[in-house]
Formats: structure tokens, sequence, C-alpha cells
């Protein structure tokens, strides 16, 4: 086989398989868990923002 036909042909794998790894990785980490319908109003909902993750609440009066 010539060259070119076996690079073209290890591209297609190599961005496949990529493809597979980043798949497993997001079903795995529970990308898809969540209900997409419910994050579309959470927007409008009357509460108190989220605080930042990792920080620390001030005190009050600083």
């Amino acid at each position: 086989m010539p060259l070119g036909l076996i690079v073209v042909i290890a591209w297609m794998a190599f961005v496949s398989l990529f493809g597979l790894a980043l798949l497993g990785w997001a079903l795995s980490d529970g990308q898809f868990d969540d209900d997409l319908e419910d994050m579309k109003y959470v927007v409008f909902r009357e509460q108190e923002p989220a605080p930042w993750p990792g920080r620390d609440k001030k005190p009050e009066g600083v």
C-alpha cells in the first residue's frame, strides 16, 4: 500500500478512538446525567445566587 493511504487510515483510526475515549470520559464523569430541560429554567427561578466554589464566605462588616 502507498504510504499516503496508510497515513490516512491511521489518522481516521486515531480520530475515531480519540472520540470514543472522550465519549467514555464524559459518560464516566456524569456529563449526561443532568436533566437538560431543567437547566433551561434555572435562570428564571427566584433564588440567591450560588456561591463561588472553593471560596470562603467573607465575615459580615469586612
